[in-house]
């Protein structure tokens, strides 16, 4: 009787381990959902670049996390051009918290040969923010240092602004040449 209790407890306790296990291991792989939800906005403002901008535009967000790739509408655009919706993002920029000139320029350094064909339409949201925090990608205020400090610097212009999303756009070299450069979209909403 007693050897039957023990091998109770010996699978109570397994159960018990098991589903312990189990949700710690859900608990880690949906704790992070909130850095992924996509704003009406973002769904708006990606489909309305990837209708409408000129082919020749280079779509690309501040972080890996903008939704380029939250609309399937994507797809044709990375027919015509894949890596379009490459991220700016480097690991060297792990360092970088753009509160100097040579953060900027080692950023711009790094869109030369993607801006020389073509703008570079830089998106940012408010997911990108929270996705920061989780990742540890740039210093802690980085990211809204370099996007205000983008936005006021030669070659870079506010492309528009939609509820949580700013797109900045970068014409530099034979791309300030392009349509992309001074292409405006319809307003909003």
């Amino acid at each position: 009787m007693r050897l039957l209790q023990g091998g109770r407890v010996v699978a109570a306790a397994a159960a018990l381990t098991t589903v312990l296990a189990a949700a710690v291991g859900l608990q880690s792989y949906f704790s992070t959902w909130y850095t992924y939800r996509i704003s009406a906005a973002q769904v708006r403002v990606a489909d309305m670049l990837t209708d409408a901008a000129p082919r020749e535009v280079v779509l690309t967000a501040a972080l890996p996390d903008w939704p380029g790739r939250g609309t399937g509408r994507y797809v044709e655009r990375m027919r015509w051009a894949p890596g379009y919706d490459n991220t700016v993002y480097a690991p060297e920029m792990v360092a970088w918290d753009f509160t100097t000139e040579a953060d900027f320029a080692a950023l711009e350094a790094r869109l030369a040969d993607r801006s020389r064909w073509s703008p570079i339409y830089v998106a940012f949201s408010g997911s990108l923010g929270p996705y920061n925090d989780l990742k540890g990608l740039l210093p802690d205020g980085a990211l809204e240092r370099m996007e205000a400090g983008l936005a006021n610097r030669p070659n870079w212009d506010v492309l528009l602004r939609d509820g949580d999303v700013t797109v900045l756009r970068y014409a530099a070299n034979e791309g300030a040449t392009f349509p992309a450069a001074t292409w405006r979209p319809a307003a909003p909403g």
